[in-house]
């Protein structure tokens, strides 16, 4: 095996208080190549923000600013996470008839 080193000890990640994760299954298992940019970014963001059940409460104005799409590309960038079943989304009735999205588990392969 390789013997790894740190490149800039000043600059170790540490795991901070607000933690959140990728997992690593989303490239070994394939999911990533299931997914153009436009989802790529907007699954990051949303398992950056979400809370501990995977539930984001970014209102869809908010995504779109943050990850600089427009509204049309955000639901394009939507379904084909909820078509790689890497997350669902339901609108729920609020004053802004806004998007709710919850990042899913990424499930385990069997066999």
């Amino acid at each position: 095996m390789q013997e790894k080193r740190v490149l800039w000890d000043e600059r170790v990640r540490l795991v901070p208080s607000g933690f959140s994760w990728v997992d690593h299954r989303l490239v070994r298992d394939g999911y990533i190549r299931r997914c153009d940019p436009d989802a790529l970014a907007l699954y990051l963001l949303l398992v950056s923000v979400s809370d501990a059940n995977g539930l984001s409460y970014y209102s869809d104005k908010s995504i779109c600013r943050l990850v600089q799409l427009t509204v049309e590309r955000l639901g394009s960038a939507r379904q084909k996470l909820i078509t790689a079943d890497l997350v669902w989304s339901t609108t729920i009735t609020n004053p802004h008839d806004d998007n709710y999205t919850s990042a899913r588990s990424i499930e385990l392969r069997v066999g």
